[in-house]
């Protein structure tokens, strides 16, 4: 042992990785490196692309790409799609930067597109050729979520609408094919895979249908349902095939004939257009309601208030007649400034679930008009109060649900204004009318009795819209008026038989309005704040400021102020002079002389808070004091797309506002001096001085010792002299209204868009037809729809802001909306061929 010297062992281990990587070549130290980065794998979407691929830019070669992507695959074969995304990036970006890809490269990139590869951007596009996406047709994102029949639809649809682009078509239908394969393979759908082989076995398109009918493409419809019989009849084994070419031909001519025919194997004839899915529907008329009809489309058109009243759809009749509410319930309510009943919560509550149905069938239904029920025109043409009334007429009724509503003592005082006929187009008082005017209907009728506005508690408190210039008297208590004595009973109408009482446009908007804010009132747990919120309160309704200013007279010492503020839900406009704009007739009710306590007042009136939409209603009713007969005035009130408010704000400059009023002033006197002399009972003065003339001339056998030289001379000159004055007014009225647009042109925070025209046609006011445009919001704010009934109709801007002088059909009604408010999206339809296998 003491010989013994120990030796060191020595083991030497070989890692079994760096052996297979040696083995192969795949070992770092094997792999070249770039000295030097290249610019092109400096380029940052091919640096990704490299990572991706498992490389570094120092590794990049033609050799290892190719290497590293057939790799990836083999390892990896779920991710091809990405691998060949990144690969793919760096061919492309070697052609960007001027060179031409190796052979070795270019070959695989033809192998793979020739085993059906595809980018991440090819999907992506495939997607939009379907139609998918946030701005496509379908308005519908493809996720997992959605089903293969609805993919296969879309793809079908798709290729439907290539049959119909007689330019295009061809490479259409090959770009949607090539996209419903690339979508079928990144979603793995065996389903959808063999929908696609199967349709590239066998591609139909419209040339091949003609060409297996052998006939022409010209071939009218008529006979090519003959060829198609006479087809099949020669060769019944192949009728599938025929009736794939005719079913080809039906879908590329859009061909509801052809579609029936194929459906019940008989010839229908010539059939109406059927109505585009995404036009709105019109309503059906229940018996002389043309003006309900525009009202219902009209609240239709409003985003908010459809979607606030769609919950009560199919609401349980039983269920809301067994509801009870105590007086303390009902006590916590005003609603037009007084209390509502048992009574009218249940009726509103009806007509609002009746409001809902009609609103969903305008968005689902097919047929191209909808028919309202008899019950809904019921509730929105008579009032709460007009039904009670009736049936106190027949005898009373029990009323042990109920509980009377009382005007409370904090309501607004109300100012109103006489002389101005009531009818469709406006109101004037009852105690003035005697029996007011009709609602609009399309024949003449008897007139019957009106209710008071007041009588729904809707209208707002203050100077009503409908109200003439003449003279105004301020109630101070808003007590109810005394009954009016029993009047003879008339034959009453059609629409008096079927919903009783007859009211103007603007009485039954404030009961629909006055329903809807009922029916929508939380019993449970109020919140003040939340009535205060009332979604019609918010739309419709802003904020004004009146101030009444007495002169001193023989009562007064000195003048007086009388101030107060008040909602609104529509402003006046009246319409009694032609060559107006809307500027100029709201101008004339923001400042305007009245009578106020038995004496003259000027009353100036300002905006404190605007409202989302805006209604302007125009006053079309006069008064003939000759005749005293209530006519409709035709003159056109220029207006356009935008209107400004600036101007009628309370916090307007003050400056401004002077220098707008005087010449505002000047504006009326000359308007006055050429309404005198050309619309007065003996006007055109220039007319009777030229017929005179011309009288005079041809007396040559008569002698008229009168008649000389001198009076031939002073009527040509008085003509001139007309003609002069009447020249210098209208030229100095373009003058004033240029000056005053200048005072306001820089005015233009407050800025309101055009949304909904009321027009009525006819040349009474007791009498005549309503329609309404909407324009289309938001999609399409150039287009606009014409609701004429059950017609809806596309027309274009230039319709609806013509010169409608000489014309019986005007509008009576403009609404606007707060410019960027979104409160109006016109169309909702739902599109059932989206969701078709």
């Amino acid at each position: 042992m003491k010989q013994y010297t120990p030796q060191p062992l020595w083991v030497k281990m070989n890692a079994v990785r760096e052996m297979y990587q040696i083995g192969i070549g795949a070992h770092p130290d094997q792999i070249p490196r770039l000295t030097s980065p290249l610019p092109l794998v400096d380029y940052e979407p091919v640096r990704n692309a490299l990572t991706g691929l498992g490389m570094t830019p120092t590794t990049y070669s033609p050799e290892l790409l190719a290497f590293a992507y057939l790799a990836q695959c083999r390892c990896d074969p779920t991710q091809t799609p990405t691998y060949f995304t990144h690969f793919f990036t760096v061919i492309q970006a070697i052609q960007e930067f001027g060179s031409t890809p190796p052979q070795d490269l270019q070959s695989i990139v033809f192998e793979e597109r020739s085993r059906n590869r595809f980018t991440e951007d090819d999907l992506k596009n495939a997607i939009s050729v379907l139609g998918f996406g946030r701005d496509g047709p379908l308005r519908v994102e493809l996720d997992a979520d959605v089903d293969d029949n609805f993919i296969a639809g879309a793809w079908k649809d798709c290729i439907r609408r290539a049959w119909r682009d007689p330019q295009n078509g061809s490479q259409r239908q090959r770009d949607a094919n090539e996209a419903f394969r690339i979508v079928a393979e990144s979603r793995g759908s065996t389903k959808l895979r063999k929908m696609w082989e199967d349709s590239s076995k066998n591609i139909m398109d419209p040339d091949r249908a003609y060409a297996i009918l052998e006939a022409p493409p010209e071939t009218d419809e008529s006979m090519l349902m003959t060829v198609y019989m006479v087809r099949v009849g020669e060769q019944p084994h192949q009728s599938d095939r025929m009736r794939e070419a005719l079913t080809t031909i039906a879908e590329a001519r859009d061909s509801s004939r052809i579609r029936q025919f194929l459906k019940t194997g008989q010839d229908p004839g010539d059939l109406p257009p059927p109505t585009r899915v995404d036009l709105p529907r019109g309503l059906n008329q229940l018996g002389n309601t043309c003006y309900l009809n525009s009202l219902l489309q009209y609240f239709y058109t409003i985003k908010e208030l459809r979607e606030a009243v769609a919950p009560l759809v199919n609401t349980n009749m039983k269920s809301l007649e067994d509801e009870k509410y105590s007086d303390e319930d009902l006590r916590k309510h005003r609603v037009g400034g007084r209390l509502i009943t048992r009574r009218e919560v249940l009726r509103s509550k009806k007509f609002v679930s009746q409001l809902a149905d009609l609103f969903w069938q305008l968005e689902y239904c097919e047929d191209a008009a909808v028919t309202p029920t008899m019950d809904l025109a019921k509730l929105a043409l008579v009032t709460s109060r007009d039904e009670e009334d009736d049936e106190a007429d027949r005898g009373g009724t029990d009323s042990s649900n109920d509980t009377d509503a009382t005007l409370v003592e904090d309501s607004p005082s109300r100012i109103t204004k006489n002389d101005t006929a009531s009818s469709v187009l406006g109101k004037r008082s009852r105690e003035e009318q005697g029996g007011s005017i009709p609602m609009d209907i399309d024949e003449d009728h008897p007139q019957t009795p009106a209710s008071d506005a007041e009588n729904n508690g809707s209208s707002s408190q203050y100077v009503t819209p409908m109200e003439s210039k003449e003279s105004v008297q301020a109630v101070e208590d808003a007590t109810r008026k005394p009954p009016l004595p029993a009047r003879k009973p008339t034959a009453a109408s059609d629409s008096v038989m079927l919903f009783g009482k007859q009211h103007d446009v603007a009485e039954c908007m404030d009961n629909c309005m006055f329903q809807i804010e009922i029916a929508l009132l939380k019993f449970d747990g109020l919140d003040e704040a939340e009535e205060d919120d009332s979604i019609v309160k918010r739309l419709f309704y802003g904020k004004l400021r009146q101030r009444i200013t007495t002169l001193p007279d023989q009562r007064r010492s000195r003048s007086s102020i009388h101030e107060k503020q008040d909602l609104f839900s529509h402003l006046p406009v009246n319409v009694s002079d032609s060559g107006i704009d809307i500027y100029d007739g709201l101008s004339g009710y923001f400042d305007d002389t009245v009578e106020f306590e038995g004496s003259k007042a000027r009353m100036d009136v300002s905006l404190v808070e605007l409202p989302p939409l805006l209604q302007i209603q125009l006053q079309r009713v006069q008064f003939n004091r000759e005749t005293l007969q209530p006519y409709k005035s035709q003159a056109y009130v220029k207006f356009g797309e935008t209107i400004y408010m600036d101007r009628f704000l309370d916090t307007a400059d003050p400056l401004k506002k002077a220098k707008s009023k005087s010449i505002q002033g000047a504006i009326h006197s000359l308007r006055e001096r050429l309404r005198l002399l050309t619309e007065n009972k003996h006007a055109p003065f220039g007319v009777s001085i030229e017929n005179t003339l011309d009288f005079l001339s041809k007396q040559q056998a008569t002698v008229l010792p009168q008649v000389n030289s001198d009076l031939v001379t002073q009527l040509n000159n008085e003509q001139a002299v007309l003609k002069a004055e009447i020249e210098g007014a209208q030229n100095d009225l373009a003058r004033l209204k240029q000056e005053l647009e200048e005072v306001w042109k820089d005015d233009k925070s407050f800025p309101y868009e055009l949304t909904s025209v009321f027009i009525h046609r006819g040349s009474s006011p007791s009498f005549g037809h309503y329609f309404f445009y909407s324009r289309h919001l938001p999609d399409k704010p150039d287009n606009w729809f014409k609701y004429n009934d059950s017609i809806v109709t596309e027309v274009p801007k230039s319709e609806v802001l013509a010169d409608t002088t000489g014309s019986t059909a005007n509008p009576y009604l403009l609404v606007f909306a707060k410019k960027g408010s979104d409160v109006v999206h016109t169309v909702k339809r739902f599109d059932s061929s989206s969701f078709d296998s």
